[in-house]
Order: structure tokens, then C-alpha cells, then sequence
């Protein structure tokens, strides 16, 4: 058996070594350019008038830490949690409404340009396939498909701010047990 014979365990490892290596390539590649459009999203992509860092720093609530739990830290921390769940829950509710309504406009239109393509052949002897007519009827949606697009971007990023604040509330609601049965211990000792 020669070092050359494919099927030698040498030149089989090598192989798989060399395409092990080549796809750690691409994915090196693929994360850096993730990195990049990511970096100029976080920084000049607006939602609703601000970029996605000024809405992270505005919606950033500190929790208490343990070693510090007082009624007051809870109640202020817990005052501005619920604005910002109310706020942010508003902001998620118009992406909604946003999205929806985008949605509804792109349909109508395709539902007319659909309706009109086979008015147009009512005459002719045979229609074109379905799939050549929708295919035909979405050709000037392009920029409502980016609008959808968009619109779905927006709603997700409300959902997750809303998720996100949801489970702060809840880590705050651990922590007043934790401050409460502390309390209680202390007060019973």
C-alpha cells in the first residue's frame, strides 16, 4: 500500500483534516462578516428613531444584587420595571399593528394583480400555469416584500425587549421572596 492510495488511514485523515480545515474557514468568514453587520445594525439601524444600542442602554434596569436587597431598591427597581414593560409592551403592540397592516396591503395588491392577469386572459383559449401567474403577480410586490420584512424585524425586536423584561420581573420577584424570607428569619431569631 502506497502513502498516495486513497485508501490508506494517513491520506483518509489528511483528507478529512483538509475539509475539517476548509469549513472552519468559511465559518471564520461567515462570523467575521456576522460581526460587521451586526456592529453597523447595533449602531445606525433606527427602530422606532433609535438605534438598537440607544434602546438597549434605555431599557437597561439593574437588579439589586443579593448582598444589597432593601424595600426600597426593590420598590424603585420594581417602578422602573413597570414602566418599561408597559413602554416597551406599546412600542411591541404598534409593530404589531405595523406588520399587520403592511401585510394585509401587500395581499390586496398581489389578490388585484392576481385578478387582473386572469381577466386578462379571459378571452384566450387557455390560462397561463397558477405558478406563472403568481409569479407574475408578485413581481411589483419587491419593495413591500422589504417592507414585510422590515415590519417582522421590528415586531421581533419588541418581542424580545418584552421577553427580556419579563424575566427581569421575575428574577425581581425572586428576590423580594429571598428579601421577605430573610426577614422574616432575622425577625424570628
Amino acid at each position: 500500500m502506497s502513502e498516495n492510495d486513497s485508501t490508506n488511514p494517513i491520506t483518509i485523515l489528511s483528507a478529512d483534516q483538509s475539509a475539517a480545515n476548509e469549513l472552519i474557514k468559511k465559518l471564520k468568514a461567515g462570523k467575521n462578516l456576522m460581526e460587521l453587520i451586526s456592529k453597523t445594525l447595533d449602531s445606525s439601524y433606527l427602530i422606532d428613531g433609535k438605534s438598537m444600542v440607544q434602546w438597549r442602554d434605555y431599557f437597561n434596569i439593574k437588579l439589586p444584587k443579593t448582598d444589597n436587597l432593601t424595600p426600597e431598591n426593590l420598590a424603585s427597581v420594581n417602578a422602573k420595571l413597570c414602566d418599561a414593560i408597559n413602554e416597551s409592551g406599546f412600542w411591541h403592540s404598534r409593530a404589531i399593528l405595523i406588520e399587520q397592516s403592511i401585510r394585509s396591503g401587500a395581499q390586496e395588491k398581489f389578490d388585484d394583480a392576481f385578478a387582473t392577469l386572469v381577466a386578462s386572459y379571459s378571452g384566450a383559449s387557455k390560462l397561463p400555469a397558477e405558478k406563472t401567474l403568481r409569479t407574475l403577480s408578485e413581481a411589483n410586490g419587491d419593495g413591500l416584500k422589504s417592507a414585510i420584512s422590515t415590519a417582522t424585524t421590528r415586531t421581533k425586536f419588541w418581542r424580545s425587549i418584552v421577553d427580556t423584561l419579563d424575566s427581569q420581573r421575575k428574577v425581581l420577584e425572586q428576590q423580594r421572596w429571598i428579601m421577605f424570607t430573610q426577614l422574616r428569619l432575622d425577625t424570628e431569631a
